[in-house]
């Protein structure tokens, strides 16, 4: 039985190794994403998402990709003394869309990685002590939009890890490459193929 799982799994990476979509360029990279983290649960205040991720398109609906988020929480900016918590995460990602039929589609998908945390000090605009905390194996199930090469996304880190805090992005991202080529339809490569494709 272990050997047939074995294989199986082996079958279905080959595959995805050597499947492409034929009507999205092959890779699509967000090169900077940002927006608002809300954390859930604990004393800590909302603050600043932001990653970035290389993804490829195995299929028209599928993709598969590498990443890192990150997210920083802060209490009172205009105090003496201010922490300042910080979580960061490096994630296997996987997406399927909704739509294969142009640049514009709904996507839901889920990573899977190690989450680390950490908290930094600062008294009067200067970094007084850095505190590292611990690190775990956490999910991120995500839902999003894209418009184009802007992604739109709403995504919630959970993580396993006693004393880790779970928190809810929403970000923007600018996407380079994984533009729609026109499938089965008629293109015309001359008048409206997207200059970041």
């Amino acid at each position: 039985m272990k050997r047939l799982s074995l294989a199986v799994t082996m079958l279905f990476c080959f595959n995805l190794m050597f499947s492409q979509s034929p009507s999205y360029v092959d890779f699509e990279w967000d090169i900077f994403r940002f927006g608002y983290a809300l954390p859930l649960g604990g004393e800590a205040d909302g603050g600043l998402a932001f990653g970035g991720e290389l993804r490829y398109n195995a299929t028209d609906n599928f993709s598969i990709g590498i990443g890192g988020n990150g997210a920083v929480f802060g209490g009172d900016i205009g105090a003496s003394e201010t922490d300042f918590g910080i979580t960061g995460a490096s994630l296997l990602l996987g997406d399927y869309y909704f739509s294969n039929t142009s640049g514009q589609r709904a996507f839901a998908g889920v990573g899977i990685g190690l989450y680390s945390t950490g908290t930094v000090t600062v008294v009067n605009n200067n970094v007084e002590e850095i505190i590292e905390g611990s690190t775990g194996v956490g999910l991120a199930p995500r839902v999003g939009y894209e418009f184009n090469h802007i992604r739109l996304q709403g995504q919630y880190n959970l993580t396993f890890k006693e004393g880790q805090s779970n928190y809810f992005g929403v970000t923007v991202a600018l996407t380079l490459w994984g533009g729609y080529k026109g499938g089965s339809k008629s293109y015309d490569s001359g008048s409206n193929r997207d200059v970041l494709d």
